[in-house]
């Protein structure tokens, strides 16, 4: 796999979890009462959001640089999991109604399979990406170029906008279907 499409899924995660990270830190009670709800408590103390902000926002970083990319790949892959798992466990329980806190507290969709296969493709992504950082060998590095600098950033940007617009197609079928 190229080091620029390595480049663009670790830029795509740093923008998820960056933005993640930072609309906890800006609806601190909110998100403490989501938590509550997702383990049947009432709102959880606030430092359990500001840990998982504190997590989401260690991973964009971690996945900055070159030398730590890797660990930024594995943990965002693990954090998609959990999130999958914890949605999961919801709708198993039948409690599919609750907010899922994807895109904070202005959005109101609720936990869905649509969400959690997301998560899981997310999840994936990152794997794979994190295989070839794990193995050099594998990754043919190619001398950077103004064009491979903006392959990479459009790269980035379709990703991100392939997310966005799978959020909102998950977002209009629960509307359309009168889950609201």
């Amino acid at each position: 796999m190229p080091e620029f499409i390595i480049t663009a899924v670790a830029l795509f995660f740093l923008w998820l979890f960056a933005v993640a990270g930072v609309q906890k830190l800006r609806a601190i009670s909110w998100y403490a009462g989501l938590v509550g709800r997702y383990f049947d408590r009432g709102p959880a103390p606030q430092f359990v959001v500001y840990g998982a902000a504190a997590i989401e926002l260690t991973c964009a970083g971690l996945l900055l640089s070159a030398p730590t990319r890797l660990i930024g790949l594995a943990l965002a892959c693990l954090l998609l999991l959990g999130y999958a798992g914890l949605m999961m466990r919801q709708i198993q329980r039948g409690r599919a109604d609750m907010n899922c806190g994807c895109a904070g507290p202005a959005s109101d969709t609720s936990i869905s399979a649509g969400l959690v296969y997301r998560n899981l493709v997310c999840a994936s992504v990152a794997a794979v990406a994190a295989h070839f950082v794990a193995t050099p060998s594998l990754v043919a590095v190619l001398p950077w170029t103004i064009g491979m600098i903006a392959t990479t950033g459009l790269l980035a940007l379709f990703m991100m906008l392939i997310y966005l617009a799978c959020e909102q197609l998950i977002a209009n079928a629960q509307h359309y279907a009168g889950a609201f």
